[in-house]
Order: structure tokens, then C-alpha cells, then sequence
């Protein structure tokens, strides 16, 4: 197995230009198989059910084959670690409410900013039935299928901390012969000049054997890594 989960996080109208960006240059290497995380009211103002433009870029996107799927709720640092059980059920069902009332539909995965959720957010995740969520360890799936793996991410918040990573992570993608490579673009990397190493890098795993997959079709496999 040589697969990137490959995904977008903090798809949210605040960084529609970069988004656009990145989808546009992901299209280009071919890597339409992929994940987008959408915050559903990031920073408290901007509300995805209140975009039009931002939802037609989501329903084009979703009308590609790309697995949309939902990203905390206002993308505060560790909402999901500091929330209790209530307080992760309240808000997961808040956000699903204004992911369905943008888009139509239901987001077949949760994955919570910065990776960071308490027993409680694990658990009402759980209830809610969704294909797969992640933490800092791995991806974890309804089917039972386990992936310990961490994210291959280069969005760290500290510029010189991003390009030490970015080294990091070059160095990791060229050891690595075979499994799951989580791979995390955020929209912050351009504005922090990671994002051209970004798609160095997957562009040298591409042509090296390996296939970029959403998020969702990972979920779907039955195999335990």
C-alpha cells in the first residue's frame, strides 16, 4: 500500500482565495482524490450557509468527487479537546445543522482542528455515525480500520517552525517505501511561503508510486495499519 490521505483543512469563506488556489494547483498534479474540511462559522463570522459564492465552489468541488466533510465549529484552538460530552454533542449537531443547510447533504467524516478531541468529542462523534474521524495518532474508521499515522502537516503557526517541518517532512517522504502518508494543506500556507515545498512534495509521491486518496475512500478499506 502507498496511499495520501490527502486533505484541505480550513476550507472556510475567510480564506476562499487560497482556497482556490490550492484547488486549483491540486487539480493540476492530478490529486482530485482528496478531502476538504469545511468550518462551519469560523471565527464566530464567517457562517458557510451565508456565502453563496463559497457554496458553489463547495457543490463544484463535491460534483468533482471530492469528499466534503466538517472541521470543528469555529476552529477555536482545542475546541474539541477542552469540550466535555454535551458540549461536543451541541456543537457537532450546530455545525452538521449549518453543513447541511450550505450544502444538501451530509459530511461522511469529522475531523477537529488541530486534530485534538476529548473522550467526550470522541464519543459523541462516535454516535454520530461518521465514516472516520482523526487524531494526532492516526485515523480511525466506523468499519474498525485503524491507521496510525501522524499528519504530514506543514501549518504550525510559527513560520520558522512551518519550514523546519516542511524539511522534516521532505526527508520522511523520501524514507518511506510504502502505507498511509496523512498529507494536511492549509490555507495559511501560502501566506507563510510552505506551500510551493508543499506541492514539491507531493508531486515527488506521486511520480514515486504513490496515490492520493480522500479521506472517505480510506475509510471504506478494510485494511488495519
Amino acid at each position: 500500500m502507498k496511499k495520501i490521505a490527502l486533505s484541505v483543512h480550513d476550507v472556510t469563506p475567510r480564506y476562499q482565495q487560497e482556497l482556490e488556489i490550492i484547488f486549483a494547483a491540486l487539480d493540476h498534479l492530478g490529486a482530485t482524490s482528496r478531502t476538504e474540511l469545511i468550518v462551519p462559522d469560523f471565527q464566530r463570522q464567517y457562517r458557510i450557509d451565508a456565502d453563496p459564492a463559497f457554496i458553489a465552489m463547495i457543490r463544484a468541488e463535491k460534483a468533482k468527487g471530492v469528499d466534503v466533510s466538517l472541521h470543528g465549529i469555529h476552529h477555536d484552538y482545542a475546541e474539541y479537546f477542552r469540550f466535555d460530552y454535551d458540549q461536543a454533542r451541541v456543537t457537532l449537531e450546530e455545525g452538521l445543522r449549518l453543513f447541511r443547510a450550505a450544502f444538501g447533504f451530509d459530511p461522511p467524516g469529522f475531523v477537529a482542528p488541530q486534530w485534538l478531541q476529548s473522550r467526550g468529542s470522541l464519543r459523541t462523534v462516535r454516535e454520530h455515525g461518521f465514516e472516520y474521524t482523526a487524531t494526532l495518532s492516526g485515523m480511525f474508521c466506523r468499519n474498525g480500520a485503524r491507521y496510525w499515522t501522524f499528519p504530514h502537516n506543514f501549518d504550525w503557526g510559527v513560520v520558522w517552525v512551518d519550514k523546519l517541518i516542511s524539511c522534516r517532512n521532505k526527508i520522511i517522504g523520501r524514507l518511506r517505501h510504502s502505507g498511509v502518508i496523512r498529507f494536511d494543506i492549509h490555507p495559511m500556507d501560502i501566506p507563510d511561503g510552505v506551500f510551493e515545498e508543499e506541492l514539491r512534495q507531493l508531486r515527488y509521491l506521486l511520480e514515486h508510486g504513490w496515490q492520493a486518496v480522500s479521506c472517505e475512500q480510506l475509510a471504506k478499506e478494510t485494511v488495519h495499519a
